[in-house]
């Protein structure tokens, strides 16, 4: 298992998901919420913080027709442009 699988057990509950069905589309929001963040200079990958940044990106982007998507990016941007300038995220304390 890699980080993109410990990161579904938190997203599939946030979407009110309790099967498989939908994993292969989940795991690849979730790498594309990473690989998001670290183009934001953002490398730290294991706190609740960035698992909030992308239960917001997977709600934003799953499904069609989905009212709510701009509101969950909005804060997903939010959460992102917050977690880029903190050393802790960014590696810029060592860490």
């Amino acid at each position: 298992m890699g980080i993109s699988d410990d990161y579904l057990d938190a997203v599939k509950p946030a979407l009110r998901i309790s099967d498989d069905t939908f994993d292969t589309e989940l795991l690849t929001l979730i790498r594309s919420a990473l690989h998001d963040l670290g183009i934001a200079g953002i490398k730290k990958k294991d706190d609740s913080r960035i698992s909030q940044a992308v239960i917001l990106y997977c709600k934003a982007h799953f499904g069609w027709d989905n009212p709510e998507a701009d509101r969950f990016m909005l804060a997903y941007n939010t959460i992102k442009s917050q977690l880029a300038i903190v050393p802790k995220y960014t590696g810029g304390d060592g860490s």
